[in-house]
C-alpha cells in the first residue's frame, strides 16, 4: 500500500514541477546572486 502511495505521489510531483516552469524564478534568483557576489563602493 505503502509503495503504491508513493508511487502516485511521485509522478504527481513530477508533473506539478513541469507545468509550473521555474524559468524566470531562477533567472531572478541568478541576478541577485550576482549582486551580491560585487563588492561594494566603501565596503
Amino acid at each position: 500500500m505503502a509503495a503504491i502511495g508513493a508511487g502516485l505521489w511521485g509522478s504527481w510531483a513530477n508533473r506539478t514541477r513541469r507545468v509550473r516552469n521555474d524559468g524566470p524564478e531562477l533567472t531572478g534568483y541568478a541576478r541577485f546572486r550576482e549582486a551580491m557576489e560585487k563588492p561594494r563602493p566603501g565596503a
